[in-house]
């Protein structure tokens, strides 16, 4: 099947519209919601609730010319889900605006779209980014149902995965909505910011769910433009589904999840065994060698190089140290704590995920610097080793002893220091307000005000002594002490 513009599958399946209809929502501002919440401007419910500002709309897109709508944040929390009420809607809208990503009334709700109405935001930052968006003159038609689906509860994710389809993939021509367009995972985990694994995990599932549907594609298109994927503008979310489970991995939901060996497009490439970082061809396999045959601290071993990267170089902390100098001085990478931590989090990732040639992957790692497949459990397991290396055992939480817990002081309270906060417990509960005594006192004659006053002074010395232990007050005192005698002697 030929997969071009000028071909049959540019406008195969093309609509009037979806089913549910949908809503017209420009590029810009598709980019502007999304690096909003990139940059940490609002949060992932924040950006639900923005969709469900853009459903809120289109509800009212037919309303009798005259009559005045009416927008209430009882209504976005119904679209978006979760706990926390109206609170949280009002809470979201409120950061929103404070953004500048809309402007919000009881009977009036505008959506910007100049990024220049934005506040406090890194504009050219957000042009680099909108940069890398195909097509961006134009408006999306985005299915309503798609649109409920992102503002009810979809995971980070997942959300990108339908902007990076969407962008690439849903257009508006003739009075047909045409969905149909080729985009790989790579551009969209790089273009969003999430991981790859995340994309392929987030596309299966909603390749699953009915929503994508993948179209046999010729591999000379495939390695230039990606796959060809079709929205199915049929495709009506069932009563069943939740879009908070709508990628049910709990692996592909973290950015710290690393590819499977069988689908990483970058753990053994055709010439995988050259030395990425020169070209030259003398990098070696790790089969060539048996497990164990090189120690960094043999007299045969010799000194490690960033051109002719080993195994066994990946293995030894001293060895990758060495290799990170050298890094610097190639200019590879900056000489800061970070990025050393990213190199031997790279070192560990090619042991982990590398099944032939581990050696070639990391040198790809650091020449493309493409630490975002470093994962977290990579970085973990980095700063351990670098604290072993550089600090020895003492750092090593597995060869410490366990600290013992320090035992409370509420284990300790008397029967009437207990009930007393039990009482001050339950009484704001069942909505009473004043003085606990006096609700005890006619109940239990034989209390006097005097053992109640007693009674919560032992239990204001424990909350004030609990306070002490968790904030580490009493344990630092002997060293502070000792540091003042010494500067006095």
């Amino acid at each position: 099947m030929q997969h071009s513009r000028e071909g049959s599958t540019w406008c195969e399946g093309a609509q009037a519209k979806p089913r549910g209809g949908f809503r017209f929502i420009t590029v810009a501002q598709l980019t502007m919601g999304w690096w909003a919440f990139k940059e940490g401007h609002i949060q992932l419910r924040d950006l639900r609730a923005w969709f469900a500002c853009h459903e809120a709309l289109e509800r009212r897109c037919t309303l009798e010319r005259g009559r005045k709508p009416s927008f209430t944040f009882a209504e976005i929390q119904r679209i978006t889900g979760g706990g926390g009420g109206e609170a949280q809607a009002r809470a979201s809208i409120r950061r929103l605006v404070s953004v500048g990503l809309l402007s919000w009334s009881q009977t009036k709700i505008e959506i910007v779209t100049s990024p220049e109405q934005l506040h406090e935001v890194d504009l050219p930052g957000y042009w680099k980014f909108h940069g890398e968006v195909p097509n961006r003159k134009r408006k999306v038609p985005v299915p309503r149902q798609i649109l409920r689906l992102m503002a009810g509860g979809a995971r980070r994710g997942v959300i990108a995965t339908l902007l990076g389809h969407m962008l690439r993939g849903l257009f508006y021509r003739s009075g047909q909505c045409s969905p149909n367009g080729a985009v790989t995972a790579a551009w969209i985990a790089e273009t969003f910011d999430v991981g790859h694994a995340t994309v392929k995990h987030a596309r299966a599932h909603l390749v699953e769910l009915g929503i994508l549907e993948p179209l046999p594609t010729h591999q000379l298109v495939m390695n230039r433009l990606g796959r060809w994927f079709r929205f199915n503008l049929e495709w009506e979310r069932p009563a069943a589904v939740r879009a908070s489970a709508v990628d049910n991995s709990e692996a592909a939901e973290q950015e710290s999840t690393p590819p499977p060996p069988v689908s990483d497009p970058i753990s053994t490439p055709p010439e995988i065994n050259r030395d990425l970082l020169t070209g030259a061809n003398n990098q070696k396999p790790s089969s060539a060698r048996p497990s164990g045959s090189f120690s960094s601290k043999g007299g045969k071993a010799t000194k490690p190089s960033i051109r002719n990267i080993l195994r066994h170089d990946l293995d030894d902390t001293a060895r990758i140290l060495e290799l990170f100098d050298q890094a610097v001085q190639a200019k590879l990478v900056d000489g800061g704590e970070l990025d050393r931590l990213r190199f031997v989090g790279a070192a560990e990732h090619a042991r982990s995920i590398g099944s032939v040639n581990p050696p070639g992957l990391f040198s790809w790692l650091v020449r493309k610097g493409k630490w975002c497949y470093v994962t977290d459990r990579d970085e973990d397991a980095a700063n351990q080793r670098l604290k072993r290396h550089l600090y020895g055992d003492a750092y090593d939480r597995s060869k410490q002893p366990p600290r013992p817990k320090p035992r409370s002081p509420f284990e300790d309270l008397s029967e009437d220091a207990r009930f007393a906060q039990s009482l001050q417990r339950v009484l704001p509960q069942r909505g009473l307000r004043g003085d606990p005594f006096g609700y005890l006192r006619r109940q239990r004659p034989e209390w006097t005000r005097e053992r109640w006053d007693a009674a919560c002074d032992e239990l204001v010395r424990a909350r004030t002594q609990q306070t002490r232990l968790e904030s580490g007050v009493e344990a630092s005192l002997p060293s502070v002490l000792d540091s003042v005698l010494q500067g006095v002697v």
